[in-house]
């Protein structure tokens, strides 16, 4: 049994700070067609299960409200609304949903992982991507241009 940590590349949402309202989309566009998804490239060309995430967000001042839901997919999710928008995609394999919960607050930034994972994913495809999508859990008030960090806990089967 092997553990990894696959992050993700890290996106900006846009530069305003309408607050987010329970299910809306957090993402670096408000333009539904210009969202790119999280990307977390499995380390093993072979199965594994996805045991946790976690999600860090460069703004540690003000965690109110600051609950999150990461949903995965096999294939690149196309959304139908940009950030601060209800989460609405095409199905694209769904893999499944880890709620992060309530982030901790830093010095300079938040934190909050969650071992409620156990999604088995065949990494066999050819680029051995899995696909994310993060979603408000209620009211919070994110800040412009504020930074999001998504990482798999992924158990090589």
């Amino acid at each position: 049994m092997q553990i990894s940590y696959v992050t993700a590349p890290s996106f900006t949402r846009p530069n305003d700070t309408t607050a987010y309202q329970d299910a809306d989309l957090v993402a670096n566009s408000t333009t539904a067609g210009e969202v790119v998804p999280l990307k977390f490239i499995i380390p093993w060309k072979r199965s594994c299960i996805i045991r946790g995430a976690s999600i860090r967000k460069s703004d540690g001042a003000d965690i109110t409200g600051a609950l999150f839901t990461l949903h995965l997919y096999r294939n690149a999710p196309t959304v139908t609304n940009g950030d601060n928008g209800a989460l609405a995609t095409d199905y694209a394999e769904k893999i499944g949903t880890i709620v992060v919960g309530q982030q901790v607050a830093y010095a300079d930034d938040a934190y909050g992982i969650s071992f409620s994972g156990n999604y088995y994913v065949d990494a066999n495809n050819n680029d051995r991507a899995v696909y994310g999508l993060i979603e408000a859990k209620g009211a919070y008030q994110g800040l412009a241009l504020e930074t999001f960090t998504a990482t798999l806990i992924v158990e090589q089967d």
